[in-house]
């Protein structure tokens, strides 16, 4: 079952002025985080709208009204994702002193791997 924000309502009057003819609705998992949008391109010589998500990317015919490409970063990267992290904790460097006087001692800094 997916989540969404938005919730479409039928038989309503439209106002004067803009309407919008297209509406991109990202959804989600119960338990997953919302999608973060990070980048939207519009392509009108090819009637195009493209945008990207934190996760993956999104290439809509924006005439047509059809999503034609919907991929994940796992997918468009494969093994070779420049963004894929390894989930570890950064080291604390010893070697600090316990002196309250000295300002460095509040100083933490880390070494990562």
């Amino acid at each position: 079952d997916f989540k969404s924000l938005l919730r479409a309502k039928m038989g309503y009057r439209r106002m004067a002025g803009y309407q919008p003819e297209l509406v991109c609705l990202l959804s989600w998992l119960p338990n997953d985080k919302v999608p973060i949008l990070t980048d939207i391109a519009i392509n009108s010589k090819y009637g195009l709208l493209i945008f990207g998500l934190e996760n993956g990317l999104v290439v809509v015919d924006y005439l047509s009204k059809f999503i034609l490409m919907n991929m994940v970063t796992s997918d468009l990267y494969g093994t070779m994702d420049p963004f894929q992290r390894a989930t570890s904790s950064p080291k604390r460097r010893t070697g600090t002193t316990n002196d309250p006087n000295n300002e460095d001692s509040n100083i933490f800094s880390y070494d990562y791997p």
